[in-house]
């Protein structure tokens, strides 16, 4: 039988799936959003993977059952991750909030677009709709009146260290230090056989350090590599983690002038708190 310790932990997980599938209803509905309930899921989750971490990675071990248990894997795997690469109290609390709400966009596409991220080849056409979900996915959470550093990982979750990934094509440290975290997190825990892709053939796409800071917190020792291949400056992803972790990465902001000028006018969005269209 479950002790009683494991029986709160678990209610603590199963309330805060309640509140993200809540959440997404708000949104697609369009109704006021409830700052305070958002901000109580985080304190949540942050406190159980502080102080039940066993128990909290225990649940990364099955596959998630609905979307909304699969993100709170990735604000549980995020927030450990977050404590071993030695971030603040204040950017562990940016880095859960921004996992809870990095795929938030989702809920703005259309059902068919949203279905073709499960699918292994789409056209051009295709792939600019699902890049939409990132853009879509900032701009509600800036009307939520959260700072630009949370609304970056909604953007930049799905760049790749590799320069491979969208909406903008960046790469290495250009890319947001939370989101770089929360695209390791959600790599492992949304896909099978995650670890032998994340340390092997899809290496490159990610931030070494912190592929370094997921393997100890798993307690995996993979063979490292002095650098990533398209590193340039010294030090850039390298095997030797630097102290305060990511913490003191350049942020950077979307580009008002970027060639991508439907993406860039995109992100100019209202930052009326409570609202999340």
């Amino acid at each position: 039988m479950l002790g009683e310790a494991n029986r709160e932990t678990i209610n603590v997980f199963q309330k805060a799936e309640a509140e993200y599938k809540r959440l997404v209803t708000d949104i697609a509905q369009r109704r006021t959003i409830d700052k305070t309930k958002v901000d109580a899921v985080v304190v949540f989750l942050m406190t159980a993977s502080k102080e039940k971490r066993q128990e909290a990675l225990q649940r990364l071990g099955g596959a998630a059952v609905s979307s909304e248990a699969n993100v709170v894997n990735v604000i549980i795997l995020s927030t450990v991750i977050g404590m071993t690469l030695k971030l603040s109290a204040e950017r562990i609390n940016q880095l859960a909030t921004a996992a809870l709400l990095h795929d938030i966009g989702m809920v703005k596409l259309p059902k068919e677009q949203s279905e073709l991220l499960a699918k292994s080849k789409v056209t051009p056409e295709q792939r600019n709709a699902i890049t939409t979900h990132t853009i879509l996915g900032y701009r509600a959470i800036r009307r939520l009146g959260y700072p630009e550093e949370i609304a970056l990982v909604a953007l930049d979750h799905h760049e790749r260290w590799d320069g491979s990934g969208y909406p903008r094509g960046l790469s290495g440290e250009k890319i947001s230090d939370l989101a770089r975290i929360v695209a390791v997190a959600e790599a492992y825990v949304s896909q099978p056989n995650a670890l032998t892709k994340l340390f092997g053939k899809d290496r490159g796409q990610f931030d070494d350090r912190v592929l370094k800071a997921l393997g100890n917190v798993l307690e995996v020792r993979p063979i490292g590599r002095e650098k990533p291949p398209s590193a340039e400056k010294k030090g850039q992803g390298g095997t030797d983690m630097p102290s305060g972790g990511l913490s003191g990465a350049r942020v950077p902001r979307p580009p008002s002038g970027a060639p991508q000028g439907t993406i860039s006018a995109s992100l100019e969005s209202p930052t009326k708190e409570g609202e999340a269209n």
